[in-house]
C-alpha cells in the first residue's frame, strides 16, 4: 500500500471524511512532501563531504601562500641583514679614516 492510499483510508476510516476529500486532502500532502526540500542525513553528509574538501583546498592554497610569503621575508631579513652589515662596516672604515686624520694633522 503506498503512503497516499493509508492517508486516503487513514482520512476515511478514522476521520470519517468522504473519500473525494480524502483523496484531495492526500493528493495536497503528497504535493507538499514532494514540493519540498527536506534535508536527509545523507544529503547533509553529501554538503558537509562537499565544505570539508573546499576547506582542504582553501588550506593547501593558504599554507602555499604563507610559503611563499616566508620565502619573500626570509630574503628580505637577509637583505636587510646584508645592508646593514655593509653600513657598519663603512661607517667603521669612514670613523677610523677621521679618526688617523684627526692624529696625524696635529
Amino acid at each position: 500500500m503506498t503512503s497516499q492510499a493509508a492517508v486516503v483510508e487513514l482520512l476515511i476510516e478514522k476521520g470519517r471524511i468522504e473519500p473525494q476529500m480524502a483523496f484531495a486532502i492526500a493528493d495536497g500532502i503528497d504535493m507538499a512532501v514532494t514540493q519540498s526540500q527536506f534535508v536527509t542525513v545523507p544529503i547533509l553528509d553529501a554538503r558537509l563531504a562537499d565544505l570539508r574538501a573546499d576547506f582542504r583546498v582553501a588550506m593547501a592554497e593558504l599554507d602555499k601562500k604563507i610559503e611563499v610569503t616566508s620565502e619573500r621575508t626570509r630574503a628580505d631579513v637577509i637583505r636587510w641583514v646584508f645592508l646593514v652589515m655593509l653600513g657598519n662596516v663603512a661607517l667603521t672604515a669612514g670613523a677610523t679614516a677621521v679618526v688617523n686624520f684627526l692624529q696625524h694633522s696635529h
